[in-house]
C-alpha cells in the first residue's frame, strides 16, 4: 500500500519537470534557432508481487523522467534587411569559436561585423570558416576552419586593362572634306573610353574617324582612323617621330598609339600602319583582314606604371565574320563598351550565397568571394549538450561533428537576410500542457485515495 505513495509522489516530481520543459519552449518561442525538447517518461524497475518474479506478479514502483529529448525540426523563416543574418535549410550548424580554441555550435544566425571586423554572434564568439582564395577565384576549404576577418574598406588590386571591344556604327553616308574650300567639312566622328594601368590610374583611349573621299565624287569611300591618348599621361621621353616612339595628335594634346591612314607611308610600326575603314554594299567591315584584334602600340606611362599594350577587338574571335564595326546608313554612334580591366576597389557590402560563400561587393563595381563559413553535423545531435545562449556543445553521445561547406555531406544550404525562428509550436505546447497537467492531477489523486485507504484501515480497530 505505501508503495502507491512513492508511486504517486514519482509521478508529481516526474510531471513538474516535464511542465518546465513546456514552459521554456513556450518563453522561448520568439528566440532565435531555439529548438523545442519534449520530456521522456520511463517507468521504474517492478517488484515482484509473489514467490517468483514472473512478468505475471510484478508491481511497477512509479515513473521517472528518461531523458529530455530536443527536436531539430525546421524553423520558420524571418526575412531580415541584414545581409550577415543567415538561416540553415536543412541540416547543420554553424560553427563558432572563441580565444581559447572552444568550439560550439548554433541555428541562430544572426552575425554581425564587430568593430575588429570579425564576424562573431551576439555574444562575441567568433564564426568560424575559410578565407584563403585559390587562382581560380574560390574559397580553398581543405584547411582548418578559423575566425572570419573581413574589414570593410579592403581593397581589391587593380587589373590592368589588355583589351576592349565596341560597337560602333559609322554613317555611310556622312559628309566628306570638300577640297575646293578652306574649311573642313568632313563629319568626323570620336568616341572614347576609361582604361586602367597596372596601378589602377585611369586612361582614356580616344577614337577617332574621318570619312574620306579617295576620288573626288564627294562620296565617302573609307574611314581614316586614330587611337590616342592624352600626351601629359605619358613618358615624353617616348613621344615623338624618332625609333620607338609614338607621333603626336596635330594639336600636340595627344600622343596616337594606333593608326589607319590610307595616305600615311608604312612606318615600319604595326600599331601605325593598319588599314582604315573600309566597308562593302551590306555595311560590312571589309578592312584589317584576317585579325580579330588590332594591337596598339605599347605606352610608358608618366605616373610609373607597367608598359601597357592595349588591343582593340573588331571581330569575334568564334566568328570572324561577326564585326563589332559597321557601315549602314545611320548616324554614326557607338552602342557598347567593354574593356577588362578595373582600377583599384574598396569592398563595401557583402552578400552571402547559398553555399555560405560570402561575396564581397567592390567600390570598383567588381564582386569577388572573399570567405566561406563553415557548417557542423553531428551523427546524433538530439545528444548535443545544450549550453544557453542558443549554443550547443559536443557531448559522449552526439559522436564527433563533421565541418565542410553547405549543400555538401548532408549539410543543408545556407539563406541569407534571413533568420530561423524557433520551432515550438504553439498548438501542441498547449495540447501537451493540458495532458502534463492531467497527469499531474491524476498522480496527487493516487496519494489522496492511498491516504484514504489506511485510514480506513486503521479505523478497523475501533
Amino acid at each position: 500500500m505505501l508503495s502507491s505513495f512513492y508511486s504517486g509522489l514519482s509521478g508529481l516530481s516526474a510531471h513538474v519537470v516535464g511542465m518546465d520543459v513546456l514552459g521554456n519552449n513556450i518563453a522561448n518561442i520568439n528566440t532565435i534557432g531555439f529548438k523545442a525538447s519534449s520530456p521522456i517518461f520511463q517507468d521504474i524497475l517492478s517488484q515482484s508481487a509473489g514467490r517468483s518474479f514472473d512478468s505475471g506478479s510484478q508491481i511497477g514502483r512509479g515513473v521517472c523522467l528518461g531523458g529530455i529529448s530536443p527536436s531539430f525540426s525546421q524553423g520558420a523563416f524571418q526575412n531580415t534587411d541584414v545581409a550577415t543574418h543567415l538561416a540553415i535549410q536543412g541540416n547543420g550548424f554553424f560553427v563558432l569559436g572563441d580565444d581559447s580554441g572552444d568550439r560550439y555550435y548554433t541555428r541562430a544566425g544572426n552575425f554581425v561585423f564587430d568593430k575588429e571586423y570579425d564576424l562573431v554572434n551576439p555574444n562575441g564568439l567568433s564564426v568560424l570558416g575559410w578565407q584563403t582564395v585559390t587562382d581560380t577565384g574560390v574559397i580553398d576549404t581543405s584547411g582548418t576552419a578559423s575566425a572570419i576577418h573581413l574589414p570593410i574598406g579592403m581593397t581589391m588590386d587593380p587589373q590592368a586593362t589588355t583589351m576592349f571591344k565596341t560597337n560602333i556604327n559609322l554613317d555611310t553616308e556622312a559628309t566628306v572634306d570638300n577640297p575646293s574650300t578652306s574649311a573642313n567639312e568632313a563629319e568626323i566622328f570620336s568616341t572614347s573610353l576609361t582604361t586602367y594601368d597596372s596601378l589602377g590610374a585611369a586612361h582614356t583611349i580616344t577614337l577617332e574617324f574621318t570619312p574620306i573621299d579617295e576620288n573626288g565624287d564627294s562620296i565617302l569611300d573609307r574611314w581614316d582612323w586614330i587611337a590616342y591618348v592624352d600626351a601629359s599621361e605619358v613618358d615624353a621621353s617616348s613621344i615623338g617621330s624618332g625609333a620607338g616612339q609614338l607621333p603626336p595628335t596635330a594639336d600636340g594634346t595627344g600622343v596616337i598609339i594606333a593608326r589607319g591612314d590610307g595616305d600615311a607611308a608604312p612606318t615600319g610600326n604595326a600599331a601605325l600602319d593598319f588599314e582604315p575603314m573600309r566597308f562593302d554594299s551590306s555595311g560590312t567591315l571589309m578592312s584589317n583582314t584576317g585579325l580579330a584584334s588590332l594591337d596598339f602600340a605599347s605606352v610608358d606611362w608618366a605616373n610609373g606604371a607597367e608598359d601597357q599594350q592595349v588591343s582593340w577587338q573588331v571581330r569575334s574571335e568564334a566568328d570572324m565574320d561577326t564585326t563589332y564595326l559597321t557601315g549602314y546608313s545611320l548616324t554614326s554612334a557607338i552602342s557598347y563598351t567593354y574593356q577588362d580591366g578595373v582600377s583599384v576597389g574598396e569592398m563595401e557590402s557583402v552578400v552571402i550565397r547559398g553555399d555560405g560563400t560570402i561575396i564581397g561587393q567592390f567600390s570598383n563595381g567588381t564582386t569577388k568571394a572573399v570567405a566561406q563559413i563553415a557548417l557542423a553535423t553531428f551523427p546524433a545531435p538530439t545528444s548535443l549538450t545544450i549550453m544557453g545562449e542558443n549554443l550547443f556543445g559536443q557531448a559522449p553521445g552526439s559522436g564527433n561533428p563533421t565541418i565542410g561547406t553547405a549543400n555538401t555531406g548532408g549539410r543543408g544550404t545556407m539563406v541569407g537576410q534571413t533568420l530561423e525562428m524557433a520551432n515550438s509550436d504553439l498548438t501542441t505546447q498547449f495540447t501537451s500542457m493540458i495532458t502534463m497537467q492531467r497527469g499531474f492531477e491524476a498522480n496527487s489523486k493516487i496519494i489522496t485515495t492511498a491516504d484514504e485507504m489506511i485510514r480506513q484501515m486503521l479505523n478497523l480497530k475501533r
